[in-house]
This record gives C-alpha cells, sequence and structure tokens, in this order.
C-alpha cells in the first residue's frame, strides 16, 4: 500500500513538474510575441507620425464640403468659409461611445468659454442623428447634429474612422487643428485657445 501512495505522489509531482515546464515555456513565448508586437507598433507609430497622418482632415488644408442629413431626413450641405470672424468647431460623435461621452462634457466646457460670436459648433455623426441630439442637449450643448450623408466622399475627404474627432476651422474654411479621440490636459488647452 505504501508503495502505491508513493508512486502516485512520484506520478503527480512529475505531471506538476511538466505543466509548470509548460506553463513557463507559454509564457516566454508571449512575452516574446509582445516585445515583437510592440516594436512593430512602435515602428508603425513614428512612420505615421514622420508622414504627418492623423485621423480627420489635413491640418492646414481647405475643409471640404460636408453632405449630411439633419435629424429630420433632409439633405443639408455644409460648406466652410466666408464666416467672417467666426471659427467652426466641429465635434463628429457617436452616442453610444464612451469616449465620446467624456468628450462631450469637454466641448461643452470649452464652448462656454468661447465667445459665442465668434465661434459656431457643429456636431456630425455618422449614424442617425436623434440620439446623440438627444446626449448633446443632455449635457446642455444646443449644437445642431446632422448625419454623414452614407458613400464614402465626405468621410473619405475628411478621414473620419475614429470617434470621437474634434476639428477646429478656421473663419476662410482652412483646418486649424484636429484631435482624434479624447482630449489630453494639453490638449484640451490647445483647443480652449483655438476657439478664443
Amino acid at each position: 500500500m505504501l508503495t502505491s501512495t508513493n508512486g502516485r505522489d512520484r506520478l503527480m509531482n512529475v505531471l506538476l513538474m511538466v505543466l509548470l515546464a509548460g506553463a513557463i515555456v507559454e509564457v516566454a513565448l508571449l512575452v516574446r510575441q509582445n516585445r515583437s508586437l510592440r516594436a512593430q507598433l512602435e515602428s508603425l507609430s513614428s512612420q505615421a507620425a514622420e508622414a504627418g497622418r492623423t485621423g480627420g482632415p489635413e491640418v492646414g488644408s481647405q475643409a471640404a464640403p460636408l453632405d449630411l442629413i439633419d435629424p429630420n431626413g433632409a439633405p443639408a450641405r455644409l460648406v466652410f468659409g466666408g464666416q467672417p470672424r467666426r471659427t467652426t468647431l466641429v465635434m463628429i460623435a457617436t452616442a453610444e461611445c464612451p469616449a465620446c461621452a467624456q468628450t462631450l462634457k469637454l466641448w461643452k466646457k470649452a464652448l462656454v468659454e468661447a465667445p459665442s460670436e465668434s465661434v459656431r459648433s457643429i456636431a456630425l455623426t455618422l449614424e442617425d442623428p436623434a440620439p446623440l441630439e438627444a446626449k448633446l442637449q443632455k449635457a446642455g450643448l444646443s449644437s445642431p447634429v446632422y448625419k454623414v450623408a452614407p458613400g464614402e466622399a465626405s468621410t473619405r475627404s475628411w478621414k473620419i474612422k475614429v470617434v470621437p474627432l474634434t476639428v477646429v476651422v478656421d473663419p476662410s474654411g482652412k483646418i486649424d487643428r484636429v484631435w482624434e479621440g479624447t482630449f489630453s490636459d494639453e490638449a484640451f488647452q490647445s483647443l480652449r485657445k483655438a476657439l478664443r
């Protein structure tokens, strides 16, 4: 009887050692793969930075007109420029995006501080505008909300790939600033300055 118990204990110990060795090998392979992926991401990130790529339209370019659909389903066209002394804040978001909800608060804060006679704001979405309009109203923002018309022309020219996307268009219709995603403290201060 002692022999069979000792045999089982030895077998269990060997089995545990094999499992532990397998787990160690697996962790080592995951660490190696993680390092490789991190290096690839850093390379892609630096290439994108060198190429000046960001989400949204290119800073310094003329803002392309946008074909839109209002909350009632009527077509609309947003043209930039020809707004003497009037900067446009374009806020692109969706109602269900958690990062957008966080950014809505910062958009409101920046707009409250901005002189209303020199800044107009508009919210855009790629979905039904009604839910985003409700969120904006709940947050205390009275910006009109439009859906970007289906088709590649607007989304391609504006490079709408990620939400939230914040774009400041100067009075002449040129893209002044673009922020993709949520704001860092530094980026928010930059937005505030751009709207003054």
